[in-house]
């Protein structure tokens, strides 16, 4: 009983470390993907775009989660592949995709919810 007592907290005290290992990553600056972990967040941009940009030495984004069932996202991010940097929110989750909901945000595109796609 002992022993299996000894495991159950070993088992509960590293998933709590893996979790706030991942956990650090959401609102840390970045450049693109690599800098937030693959695939399971993505890089946000700070700023909406307007016009020529500039680029600043400065980090541009940071660090969000992949879009889960419910989240907000643009329907264009679903398009664009890993690498990029994205406005607003990240791409929804493999098997999710982003459900326009008609409203339009320029110069954006459209915008909606992660959701599992509509059959037929």
């Amino acid at each position: 009983m002992r022993n299996v007592l000894t495991s159950f907290i070993i088992c509960v005290v590293a998933l709590l470390i893996i979790h706030t290992a991942e956990c650090q990553n959401v609102g840390s600056p970045c450049n693109d993907f690599s800098d937030c972990g693959y695939r399971s967040y993505c890089c946000v941009s700070k700023n909406r775009p307007r016009g020529r940009k500039r680029r600043s030495t400065d980090a541009i984004g940071t660090c969000h989660n992949i879009g889960t069932e419910g989240a907000a996202c643009l329907v264009n991010n679903q398009e664009k592949p890993w690498n990029s940097i994205f406005f607003v929110s990240c791409p929804c989750q493999t098997p999710l995709t982003c459900i326009g909901s008609g409203v339009i945000d320029i110069p954006l595109g459209e915008t909606g919810k992660c959701g599992y796609p509509r059959k037929g």
